[in-house]
């Protein structure tokens, strides 16, 4: 009888270990926006200088970059990464306030909300759609997808993810860059520092990174690194993905391929979201979101030094566009262009070094989405 109680007593114990674990791992690990409605703490400034810029982005009292002080169903939804976060640009810069604008001047008087997340890839983007969706119903969704290493990205987390702690991987993998920083930050930072500097350990982080993957950088870009100029994230995707995904696109239509089985299942997904939205009458577009690594540019020739491999062909090549397009046919989704017009003007529409859309490229962004929109009205 006394070993019965014993067992009964050892199993209670190590659920309730096992139980306080998982509590941890979540008030840890778990993306704010699924445990308190935030994709960030609420109320911060984020302040940005490099060798580009000296922004400001303040985050807002429902943890999304903007301005806004209440929220309504029926409104336009922006998902994506740091480029529709609008990394280093102001405020008043950013392609989502800036269609904003237009669309009210065009007698669209909806209010767009910001919900990209600096550092994340698609599979996330979709994730953090469905959870607004569902609370906001949107009348349009513009999912915006990077023609880099977004795709490739969640490739590699799923190639990597197929085991018994899959989930827990993948959960790490693809949630931990974009929140992680300021979710450490709200913990550790009292309320009278609402400004959190997000580049004072850049030169730390971008050298390590340099020496543990053995990049040969130059004395330019090492001077720069040094200063504390450059992105570490840069060099961390050099490491990882020095074609920036062509090899991804290639693999595409190649059955049994991860690339394919990734396209596919992200297809799945969209298609799901998109059924979402239909059911209160919103619209899924996706936006092609270009970069200097397809664009010819200042950036594209300072990428090469920070280790990627940069070819002719990028500047010409439309096969990731065409890829973002089949999928957008095959999830009976909306799609916008944009290959064609960054690279047809000769206007630079990207940072020299750090590679984000600059105040023009932002203005090109939202005047594309802005004629897609008003155009489709007036049809």
């Amino acid at each position: 009888m006394k070993t019965t109680l014993a067992r009964y007593a050892t199993t209670l114990l190590f659920i309730a270990l096992i139980t306080l674990a998982l509590l941890k791992f979540v008030d840890l690990f778990v993306p704010s926006f699924l445990t308190q409605t935030t994709l960030f703490p609420p109320n911060q400034k984020v302040l940005y200088r490099t060798i580009d810029f000296d922004s400001v982005a303040s985050i807002n009292q429902f943890g999304f970059r903007g301005s806004e002080t209440s929220l309504q169903q029926g409104q336009i939804l922006t998902v994506g990464d740091s480029f529709t976060f609008g990394w280093g640009n102001k405020d008043h810069e950013v392609w989502s306030r800036l269609l904003e604008k237009s669309l009210g001047t065009a007698g669209i008087g909806k209010r767009i909300y910001n919900l990209g997340v600096p550092g994340t890839n698609t599979e996330f983007h979709i994730k953090v759609a469905h959870a607004y969706a569902e609370r906001l119903k949107p009348s349009v969704l513009i999912l915006s997808v990077l023609l880099s290493d977004d795709m490739q990205q969640v490739a590699e987390s799923r190639a990597n993810n197929r085991g018994m702690f899959s989930g827990i991987k993948k959960m790490l993998k693809a949630w931990f860059p974009g929140w992680y920083q300021l979710y450490v930050s709200r913990r550790n930072s009292a309320a009278k520092e609402p400004t959190l500097d997000a580049t004072n350990s850049w030169a730390n982080d971008a050298k390590k990174i340099i020496n543990d993957n053995a990049l040969e950088i130059s004395d330019e870009i090492m001077r720069l690194v040094e200063a504390g100029q450059i992105n570490p994230g840069l060099f961390s995707l050099a490491a990882k993905y020095p074609d920036r995904s062509s090899s991804f696109w290639s693999q595409l239509n190649v059955e049994g391929s991860n690339a394919q089985e990734t396209f596919d299942e992200l297809s799945y997904q969209l298609s799901e979201l998109n059924l979402l939205l239909k059911e209160h009458g919103g619209r899924l577009i996706l936006f092609s979101m270009p970069t200097g690594y397809y664009v010819r540019s200042k950036v594209s020739q300072n990428y090469s030094k920070y280790g990627f491999q940069v070819s002719e062909e990028n500047f010409t090549t439309f096969t990731p566009e065409f890829a973002l397009e089949k999928m957008a046919k095959e999830t009976r989704s909306e799609f916008v262009p944009s290959l064609q017009s960054f690279r047809s003007t000769g206007e630079d529409y990207f940072y020299e070094y750090d590679g984000h859309l600059n105040p023009q490229g932002s203005v090109l962004v939202s005047n594309l989405l802005h004629e897609y929109l008003v155009k489709d009205r007036q049809d």
